[in-house]
């Protein structure tokens, strides 16, 4: 389910202010022939049910707001009284409800908006959203001749893109900035509250270091860096680090040489500086742990268990042996295979291999196989569960319809 302008931008925020003239136009023209018919009511709830994914509360004054994709004022429905669509009934219910945190309407699992290179995943006090772009969308505001100076960050790869199964998604996205230096990355799985980030294939033509960006936000309480509190001058560099927590949020890093960069302090103009991590050229990788206290993030981070599988210019693999599950994103235009050395469970197989690049989703408890094709351009494409070394056990094929693959 998507929604979007031609051109493929979003469509939220003020581009859908109009939806109380909608609906008042609507309640006026009941009855006669300006009324709206089966297919155009249903395009408009299709609409709202987007929308509410899209919106989270100021828990400080107590307003909703757009996702900072289209965060220029105020979402508005109307009043339930006056329309009787289930789907419009239902948003508005939800968004009037109270909450304590941020995840107004209180929806809990993952949307992916795949027209769009957006996904959003909520839980129980938090909302996380991922904004991306591909040669098939267009950025914020490029459309006309307003902001023509960001017309450049418009996509220029086309694998970008996400998979869905309702309640956890995974993400990936190739990106070629306009100094030429290609990033590529895939956030797959968000799981019990953690979110997976790998970063891979990390290429810059300049001396400049590369950063990836965790956090730039207002300070707020203490900075724990491998569970200590540090609270020091601005601009710090911390080498060797596991961990990082701010705010109510928690960072695991990976095994490896993780830099990070703390930069605590005002801030007037340039906004550069943050909460960042030097990556280099080398790939790395780190979970996330929203809406948590530090002690809960210290028992979180010590009991969650997360192995990366690989992550190169090939393959990003996590498997989540709490789970059972495997999120995967094959880079390659032939796919490739990965192994899974580390599944303690009889439930799955030893190894999985793609014919085609894709991004899927595996629970082995389960055995249910979710698979997308980001570039939204194969026809079909062959999955194999061997053993080790690659070779057959199992052999299934999919056919693409539309940009879901269903299995054959």
């Amino acid at each position: 389910m998507s929604a979007q302008l031609p051109g493929r931008t979003i469509w939220s925020g003020p581009l859908c202010t109009s939806t109380n003239d909608i609906l008042a136009l609507q309640i006026d023209a009941a009855g006669t022939q300006y009324a709206a018919d089966a297919t155009s009511q249903r395009a408009f709830e299709t609409l709202i049910d987007a929308d509410q994914w899209m919106i989270y509360r100021n828990v400080e004054i107590d307003v909703l707001h757009w996702d900072f994709v289209r965060s220029y004022q105020q979402p508005s429905f109307g009043n339930s009284a006056e329309s009787n669509g289930p789907c419009i009934v239902q948003v508005y219910n939800n968004l009037v409800e109270p909450t304590s945190d941020a995840n107004a309407g209180r929806l809990i699992g993952n949307r992916n908006f795949y027209s769009n290179d957006y996904m959003v995943q909520r839980g129980p006090g938090y909302v996380v959203t991922l904004k991306m772009y591909s040669t098939r969308t267009r950025n914020t505001e490029c459309v006309n001749s307003r902001n023509r100076s960001h017309a450049r960050w418009n996509g220029l790869e086309s694998f970008v893109g996400g998979v869905s199964n309702g309640q956890t998604g995974a993400a990936a996205m190739r990106y070629l900035n306009p100094l030429t230096s290609a990033f590529s990355w895939v956030k797959p799985g968000l799981k019990d509250d953690t979110e997976s980030v790998m970063v891979a294939n990390v290429a810059s033509h300049t001396s400049a270091p590369v950063y990836s960006v965790l956090d730039q936000r207002r300070h707020s309480g203490d900075n724990y860096v491998n569970g200590e509190v540090f609270n020091g001058a601005d601009n710090q560099t911390f080498a060797g680090t596991t961990s990082l927590w701010h705010g109510g949020v928690g960072y695991l890093f990976g095994p490896g040489s993780t830099v990070l960069s703390l930069s605590v302090g005002g801030r007037r103009g340039d906004w550069s500086r943050g909460l960042n991590i030097r990556t280099m050229t080398q790939p790395i990788s780190y979970a996330i742990f929203p809406d948590t206290t530090f002690d809960g993030f210290q028992n979180k981070k010590d009991s969650r268990n997360i192995v990366c599988v690989q992550n190169d210019a090939h393959i990003s693999a996590i498997l989540d042996l709490d789970y059972d599950t495997v999120s995967a994103v094959f880079w390659d235009v032939f796919g490739g295979y990965i192994p899974l050395h580390d599944l303690a469970s009889s439930y799955g197989p030893p190894s999985i291999t793609f014919s085609g690049n894709v991004g899927l989703m595996h629970n082995f408890n389960t055995g249910e196989l979710t698979v997308s094709e980001p570039s939204q351009t194969l026809t079909s494409v062959d999955i194999v569960e061997g053993d080790q070394r690659g070779v057959a056990l199992h052999s299934s094929s999919f056919v693409i319809l539309s940009h879901h693959l269903v299995w054959n």
